[in-house]
């Protein structure tokens, strides 16, 4: 049995809407984002914590209470000593029991469904005969706060519950959405509210936030658990209006039966179990278009990670969604530019990144890579949707209208100032660039040079002109690259280059050029070689060579510690897409590279797929000994980046 409270591995529902319920395997949230329904709420920007917890207390002689909460200087109830066991399949799945009483608890959510599914079942237990029924009682836990704040005991807080079919509504602050919280069987709801003080997340306290807050309860639930009966508590936006009992049960076991029928089919690889999983990254926005979110528990949608994402996450397995997020995205170009955010889950939309639009155009030539494009259909949203938005992209760049970038001689495309952050290395503190990368960028220029090419591409499929100046750019581009940023004394390409002074800098960025092919076999060979050396490590690449006087091999400490060092030698497992990709384009011994590879991935989730985000890919590790997950648990361009390296190797 479970004695110790394991707070190290998380769990995450979704439900394709924007809304996700996550906490870790021991039933205690550690952060102020673990709850049962985060979901955003329409008028809002950013998710909105709606209910945090639903504890349930056994009341017959010998009860027990399930879950844990951390309270200062005490863990309360110690639900963690009763738990048996824990399971992320078919649903997030826990089983107590006291000698007398076993109970699962069990939590899920369905596509399209903007709810929370929480069942709670009495089962058999042969050793020790148990009654039919027992009695119970749920203490539902709400804050209805931003999820990136923490709640504090108010005197706005509207108490009251409204009326509903077999539940109540909530709706304690009047600008927000009404919660409904509707039951499969008899219930009592009580009157009882009152704040529950003091819950503390230790993650928040790890991180340097603040870590303390009041939930408030509205009144516990009275009910009786009947042996081998799911008892289902259903917390949603939206109600059910008619036979509540048969649309709970019905939509309990048809989700049951259909995880367990994809189950079967995924049980065989870790590597199908990513992919399963990779599900979670997908979602609708209100605005009724497709998109990635980059990443939980905080992240929304960003530009910029759904490009990275997006190939290893959908082309394989569906190309038609990946060229629909594509097409959706294009709607929202401005001035050559794709938003990096977009408000309605991430809480605000920027349009500050440069590297975004130009992996948009990397996105389009990976999907004509993967045969989009060879049906009727897709040749018709290719020359109506695609085409006109990398025309729009890359004439805008041509043209000279996108802000904070220009064309210098010769086509290489300079960009930024020493107070802005334009590409993927974003951090800030203090209103300073970390990792200053203004004037020419390794990546920018090579995303460049990549997105010419499709143009022209596409220009030739589509009989359309491809501009004089471009043309001219695209033949003289591979040779002054190579002049401008790769240097023989040092066999690898230099991050940046500013008024002709190279940084020298060794970082991943560099690698996009060797993705692409852009550099000759000798040069492209020796910085693929310096990569492996100097950045690969056991679960992804470092930011910055180690032999680097700013290199820092460790992620931690308060907000602005960790900025300081997120991409100054902290290790990202996404890159490992452009270096597997580079490796293979310049191989000397293909068979042998794409043994080295595979058994790299096939260790690299040996290591940590059962590790912080159960069946997922973290965001960052530490850049010496990297081990442990951190930043989000579950992070879309890892998990894409990771998969289309694996398909890469396996043809």
């Amino acid at each position: 049995m479970m004695r110790v409270l394991n707070t190290d591995r998380e769990w995450l529902e979704t439900n394709g809407v924007g809304g996700f319920a996550s906490s870790t395997e021991g039933d205690c949230p550690s952060r102020k984002y673990h709850g049962l329904l985060v979901s955003p709420l329409a008028g809002h920007e950013g998710r909105f914590m709606l209910l945090n917890d639903a504890v349930l207390t056994v009341e017959e002689e010998g009860g027990f209470t399930l879950g844990s909460t951390h309270y200062p200087g005490v863990i309360h109830p110690k639900g963690y000593l009763l738990l048996e066991s824990f399971t992320q399949d078919p649903f997030p799945t826990w089983i107590y029991s006291n000698g007398v009483y076993r109970i699962s608890k069990e939590v899920f959510m369905r596509m399209g469904d903007p709810a929370v599914y929480v069942v709670w079942t009495l089962l058999s237990q042969p050793e020790t005969p148990v009654m039919r029924s027992v009695k119970a009682r749920i203490k539902p836990l709400c804050s209805f706060r931003n999820s990136h704040h923490l709640a504090a005991e108010n005197d706005d807080l509207n108490w009251e519950k409204g009326s509903l079919i077999q539940g109540c509504s909530l709706k304690p602050y009047g600008d927000l959405a009404p919660l409904y919280v509707q039951f499969s069987e008899e219930y009592k709801w009580d009157d009882n509210c009152y704040w529950d003080y003091n819950v503390e997340y230790p993650r928040e306290l790890r991180r340097g936030f603040d870590y303390r807050e009041d939930r408030f309860v509205p009144g516990e639930i009275s009910l009786s658990l009947t042996k081998d009966v799911p008892f289902i508590m259903h917390a949603s936006l939206t109600s059910i209006d008619d036979r509540v009992q048969s649309v709970l049960l019905n939509n309990y076991n048809d989700e049951l039966r259909s995880r367990k029928k994809r189950l079967r089919k995924v049980k065989k690889s870790p590597w199908l179990r990513l992919e399963e999983h990779s599900r979670h990254f997908m979602v609708t926005n209100s605005a009724g278009q497709l998109s990635i979110v980059a990443g939980y528990p905080w992240f929304g949608e960003w530009g910029r990670d759904t490009m990275i994402a997006l190939p290893g996450l959908l082309y394989a397995s569906n190309r038609e969604k990946g060229a629909q997020v594509l097409c959706d995205y294009a709607a929202h170009i401005e001035r050559g530019l794709l938003p990096n955010t977009l408000g309605e889950m991430q809480g605000f939309t920027s349009y500050n990144s440069l590297d975004a639009s130009l992996l948009y155009l990397r996105a389009v030539d990976l999907l004509l890579k993967e045969g989009f494009g060879s049906s009727d259909i897709e040749k018709g949203v290719l020359k109506d949707q695609l085409f006109p938005a990398v025309k729009k992209i890359v004439e805008a760049f041509l043209d000279g209208i996108v802000p904070q970038a220009k064309l210098i001689e010769g086509g290489l495309l300079e960009a930024g100032s020493p107070n802005t952050q334009l590409t993927w290395m974003d951090a800030m503190v203090n209103g300073v660039p970390v990792t200053p990368r203004h004037g020419l960028a390794v990546d920018i220029n090579a995303l460049w040079y990549g997105g010419l090419k499709l143009y022209q591409e596409l220009c030739k499929t589509f009989r359309k002109s491809f501009p004089k100046r471009a043309k001219q750019i695209v033949e003289d581009f591979p040779r002054l690259f190579l002049q401008t940023f790769f240097y023989s004394d040092f066999g690898y390409l230099t991050d940046t280059v500013r008024e002709g002074v190279p940084d020298r800098k060794l970082r991943p960025n560099m690698l996009f050029a060797t993705a692409i092919g852009l550099l000759p076999k000798e040069e492209g060979r020796e910085t693929v070689q310096m990569a492996r050396k100097e950045l690969l490590t056991p679960l992804g690449m470092r930011t910055l060579s180690p032999n680097d006087p700013q290199f820092a091999g460790v992620y931690e400490g308060s907000g602005e510690e960790r900025d300081r060092v997120y991409h100054q030698g902290t290790v990202w497992p996404w890159p490992v897409g452009i270096m597997v990709e580079s490796a293979l384009q310049y191989a000397e011994d293909l068979d042998k590279e794409k043994a080295f590879w595979k058994d790299y991935l096939n260790k690299f989730l040996e290591i940590h797929l059962d590790r912080q985000g159960i069946d997922s890919i973290s965001e960052v590790f530490d850049g010496m000994n990297p081990e442990e997950g951190k930043g989000c648990f579950a992070q879309a361009w890892s998990v894409g980046e990771l998969l289309r390296a694996w398909r890469m190797i396996n043809g």
